[in-house]
């Protein structure tokens, strides 16, 4: 693994350069790491996680913020799979922006949708959902916000896929 701190490196490099793979931000990581924080595979936003990592750093694969990746890439760009933040994406897009599956945030989806939207599953705050409905409560799938979920979970929790 490459070292931290402004430079080009091989291997988890770290903002504000592009890195080829898993790269991060002031941290050191094992794979995807991202945000002030070590985590497996995808880990997001001050939290652990296991799989699609994202939040302000340049990766191949998982990448974030203001660059373009080949896979994953995240934040006010368009990337092919798993793209986030005001932009649009094919999969598992996040944040003002419409998805088709696993979209968050300000934003109609139509799985695991989240945060004043109403969706079809796990529909979250302030609203009535069929499953796994969200908000200071603790759900089996799909919850999310302010909870610990064990899927889909999102935003000051712990979470083991897709979280957000």
């Amino acid at each position: 693994m490459g070292t931290c701190g402004e430079t080009d490196q091989e291997h988890g490099d770290i903002l504000p350069t592009d890195q080829e793979h898993g790269d991060i931000l002031q941290t050191d990581q094992e794979y995807r790491d991202m945000w002030q924080t070590d985590q497996e595979h995808g880990d997001i936003l001050q939290t652990d996680q296991e799989y699609r990592d994202m939040w302000q750093t340049d990766q191949e694969h998982g990448d974030i913020l203001q660059t373009d990746q080949e896979y994953g890439d995240m934040w006010q760009t368009d990337l092919e799979h798993g793209d986030m933040w005001q932009t649009d994406q094919e999969h598992g897009d996040m944040w003002e922006t419409y998805q088709e599956h696993g979209d968050m945030w300000e934003t109609d989806q139509e799985h695991g949708d989240i945060f004043q939207t109403d969706q079809d599953h796990g529909d979250i705050l302030p609203t009535d959902q069929e499953h796994g409905d969200i908000l200071q409560t603790d759900q089996e799938h799909g919850d999310m916000w302010q909870t610990d979920q064990e899927h889909g979970d999102i935003l000051q929790t712990d979470q083991e896929h897709g979280d957000i």
